[in-house]
């Protein structure tokens, strides 16, 4: 199963060096135990390996069971204010509550201009399971790709190999990596 990664955005310069070395410490620890008459309680060499003091915990599946485009109305009748609605469910097809989602999504204007970003974070609510993501005013001509970066609940993993299937392949996989919105009345 696949898991979408917890940090939305990561920055990295590899053109930028380290400004110095590491030093290396001196050893707290020494190199040999003094031989004593009296018995050691302390063991003389470490176990090869530590046991695992944790329980593996398995975590259920979720995953987008449906979604929802909607165009509230914009006081400018050339645009509108776009929300897109994703109902999640959990492996027993049961809807789930608190799970955190962010989308990213992107446009081409008229000019060729491309226009992207990510929404602000939402979170599923009610019997329904339903994540509402505000994203912004655009103009009713515009077409917007949309996808999920980011989906999580405690205790849970997003699978997207159980999404809905729409014309033959499930959402938001390789096959199907974005759903497409138009605006049009």
């Amino acid at each position: 199963p696949s898991i979408l990664p917890t940090k939305i955005l990561e920055t990295h310069n590899p053109t930028k060096a380290p400004t110095s070395t590491p030093s290396t410490l001196p050893s707290i620890l020494p190199t040999k135990i003094p031989e004593t008459n009296t018995p050691s309680k302390t063991p003389t060499s470490a176990p090869s390996a530590l046991p695992s003091i944790l329980p593996s915990i398995s975590k259920k599946d979720m995953f987008i069971k449906k979604y929802k485009s909607v165009n509230k109305k914009h006081k400018d009748v050339t645009k509108v204010k776009p929300l897109f609605k994703v109902y999640i469910f959990d492996e027993k097809k049961s809807s789930l509550k608190n799970v955190d989602i962010v989308i990213a999504w992107n446009t081409t204007m008229a000019n060729g201009k491309v226009k992207n970003g990510t929404s602000k974070p939402s979170t599923t609510k009610g019997k329904a399971g339903i994540a509402t993501i505000k994203l912004p005013t655009q103009k009713k001509s515009t077409v917007m790709s949309v996808r999920p970066i980011y989906i999580s609940r405690s205790g849970y993993q997003y699978n997207k190999k159980l999404n809905k299937k729409y014309d033959r392949c499930r959402l938001f996989t390789p096959k199907c990596p974005f759903v497409t919105l138009s605006f049009q009345d």
